[in-house]
């Protein structure tokens, strides 16, 4: 059976503390004087990512500020990601990590800085490697990501429970948060974020991290903003933006799902949640089977994007469950951990 990424069930399964039921979360005012917290990076020689191209031990990001719009029409996101460094004084460039950006821009915040991007591995994507002046404590970088970003999975409406409106979700773990933001995507190498994400005003957006201000809808757009005051690994920068509603499930917690979504209660068991959305993804109504199983490891945490019918929690139970052992075969031996004659057929197997 699949393995879920754990990234995907902490990041879009937004567990919120919440006052009344049925109520959004309350937002959380984290505005203060402190600087963000800066993560330590392990300086031993098993701790170097092969699967990052960056050198933080010369250079490194300690915060990330992202400030884009999302673009369902393109099926891309947009807008600049500022990026506070921690160098070394001799540093003479910081290395990040890119796959599919198109760069458009670099600069200190007054001054462009140049930049190169490296060859190009399959996997990996490429260096981005910027410049460093003797002063330059952060980067703004202005982009756009690819329209075919593997961390942004892009649902038409048809896809959705609603049928009226598309929805975005991300999964980045766990290296494909370099294909929507240019950042040293290595767990290693932690980093505090915030976001203000705009999107069109019919749509919410959640994130991974708790709502600073309410949301402002002007000119056709709602911005949303997020901060997340710890340093976390980058994979678990997470978003999605779609037709969502909050939907308390206790006095602490909640999930935000689409308003066709059927009711659950408090007392509604997991087991059948997970059940309900697993039968849906494998009926598929989510399309293509690249997309059906990228959305099986999202949705499954957001309790589900399409609709579910008993006969699809049968589809579920049949497909992935297996049949228990029939009543007639014996009973595990609690002190051996064998079934009784297990021992006898496999010396006969060998023989």
């Amino acid at each position: 059976m699949m393995r879920l990424p754990a990234a995907t069930a902490a990041a879009l399964l937004l567990l919120s503390a919440c006052e009344k039921s049925g109520e959004a979360p309350t937002v959380i005012n984290q505005e203060t004087s402190e600087a963000p917290k800066i993560a330590p990076v392990l300086t031993t020689a098993d701790a170097v990512d092969p699967h990052s191209y960056a050198k933080p031990l010369e250079a490194r990001v300690t915060h990330v500020a992202l400030d884009l719009g999302v673009d369902f029409d393109t099926k891309r996101v947009s807008g600049t990601a500022t990026l506070d460094i921690d160098r070394k004084p001799d540093a003479k460039e910081i290395i990040l990590d890119d796959k599919g950006l198109e760069i458009q821009s670099i600069t200190d915040g007054e001054k462009p800085l140049q930049y190169k991007i490296g060859a190009v591995d399959e996997d990996l994507g490429a260096p981005l490697a910027v410049t460093l002046n003797p002063d330059t404590k952060k980067l703004v970088i202005a982009y756009k990501s690819a329209p075919n970003a593997q961390a942004l999975q892009w649902l038409s409406p048809q896809q959705t429970a609603g049928k009226q409106h598309p929805y975005l979700f991300s999964q980045g773990e766990a290296i494909y948060n370099r294909t929507w933001i240019p950042t040293q995507d290595s767990p290693g190498i932690r980093q505090s974020w915030e976001a203000n994400i705009h999107v069109p005003a019919t749509l919410t957006a959640v994130m991974s991290a708790p709502r600073t201000a309410e949301p402002l809808t002007q000119g056709g757009e709602t911005v949303f903003s997020f901060n997340m005051d710890k340093p976390v690994a980058p994979y678990l920068i997470a978003i999605a933006v779609g037709d969502l509603k909050f939907r308390s499930l206790g006095k602490r917690t909640g999930v935000w799902t689409e308003p066709s979504i059927p009711t659950l209660t408090p007392s509604t068991p997991m087991s059948s949640i997970t059940a309900r959305t697993c039968a849906t993804i494998i009926a598929g109504d989510t399309g293509s089977t690249a997309t059906t199983v990228r959305v099986f490891c999202a949705v499954i945490a957001v309790i589900a994007v399409v609709p579910c019918t008993p006969a699809r929690a049968n589809a579920f139970r049949s497909a992935w469950i297996p049949a228990p052992p029939p009543e007639s075969e014996p009973a595990i031996d609690r002190h051996t951990g064998m079934r009784p004659g297990w021992d006898t057929a496999a010396k006969d197997r060998r023989a």
